[in-house]
């Protein structure tokens, strides 16, 4: 049990700082899917959705889900399309990428910078597990690829000192999150078998373990939306409805100040309770894109003594699991 809950807080981290099917075009729906896994006979792919907005007004404004390790072209097929944006709103707490810039140079900051670094030194660990699970998977990092400096770039998060403080007036911890998503996980029924010691051992030893390790991982996907809702009842969480607030607040600056294209690019954990802010908003959602974040080749198949095959899980029988163009 413990296992379970850990392996899912491990793949919240994936998406957060989701699950299959789509949404059809010009179909609104209660709860829109914005991370995917779908498996075929020729591989398997976890997805993350582009779900487009308008309002009567003609403002456009997409929501575009983000996984924070991934395939290089995933990376890369986002940057040409943030392009399109008069307004491209990113998350990262801890101010604008020119700040950080700054405070990691020569020189010389301000009382309010120099809090600002000591509040972001005890969030460190987190960037050495993110550095573990993309040299585990053998993936690349948003950070390493995702270029944050055009000029149609808005920050729309908190800053680590906000954040932190907030988390202390709330008594929020990731241990008390990790408790958070035990009990939700509690309070709805097991959809997908957790991998057990064995499987893992077992995966380790392979040659190709990287993508079996992310098959195994993708496989759980399915579980994180319904966890995050749980999580999510009452007054929320920080980590998630908190800093949306605060997205939402510099979305509706920037369609003051006249911008009718606007992105918001998050973590995927972070995009059913926006979409749900933004339909409060006025916003109707229009139709849903996908892109590949992780592109996996089919599943190794085991022989048994008297030489006939079988595989530990069959294909899922999923339609409509290609990759959308934009």
């Amino acid at each position: 049990m413990k296992s379970r809950f850990t392996f899912s807080l491990f793949i919240f981290l994936l998406v957060s700082a989701g699950a299959a099917g789509a949404a059809e075009e010009n179909k609104q729906s209660d709860s829109t899917d914005f991370i995917r896994f779908v498996e075929s006979v020729s591989g398997a792919r976890l997805q993350t959705g582009i779900a487009s907005y308008t309002n009567r007004a003609g403002v456009t404004v997409d929501l575009i889900g983000a996984i924070h390790v991934a395939d290089k072209a995933y990376y890369v097929k986002l940057n040409e399309r943030f392009k399109l944006y008069d307004a491209m709103l990113y998350e990262m707490v801890g101010g604008p990428i020119e700040k950080r810039k700054k405070q990691n140079s020569d020189t010389a900051l301000s009382t309010e910078e120099q809090v600002e670094i000591a509040a972001a030194q005890k969030l460190f660990w987190l960037h050495s597990l993110y550095d573990r699970m993309q040299s585990s998977l053998e993936l690349e990092s948003q950070m390493a690829i995702v270029d944050y400096h055009p000029s149609n770039f808005v920050h729309a998060d908190m800053t680590v000192v906000q954040f932190t403080n907030l988390q202390k007036v709330r008594s929020e911890s990731f241990l008390s999150l990790w408790w958070k998503a035990a009990q939700a996980q509690i309070d709805q029924p097991q959809q997908t078998a957790q991998p057990g010691l064995i499987k893992i051992l077992e995966i380790l030893c392979r040659k190709d373990n990287a993508a079996e390790l992310k098959r195994l991982i993708g496989r759980s996907f399915d579980e994180i939306e319904s966890i995050m809702a749980g999580m999510e009842v009452g007054d929320g969480t920080v980590i998630i409805s908190e800093r949306n607030k605060v997205a939402l607040a510099v979305l509706e600056k920037q369609i003051a100040a006249g911008k009718k294209k606007l992105g918001i690019f998050y973590g995927a954990a972070h995009l059913p309770d926006m979409e749900k802010r933004l339909l409060g908003m006025g916003f109707t959602l229009q139709k849903i894109e996908w892109l590949t974040a992780w592109d996996l080749p089919p599943e190794p198949v085991k022989k048994n003594d008297i030489g006939s095959t079988f595989d530990d899980k069959s294909p899922s029988p999923l339609t409509n699991q290609g990759e959308t163009s934009q």
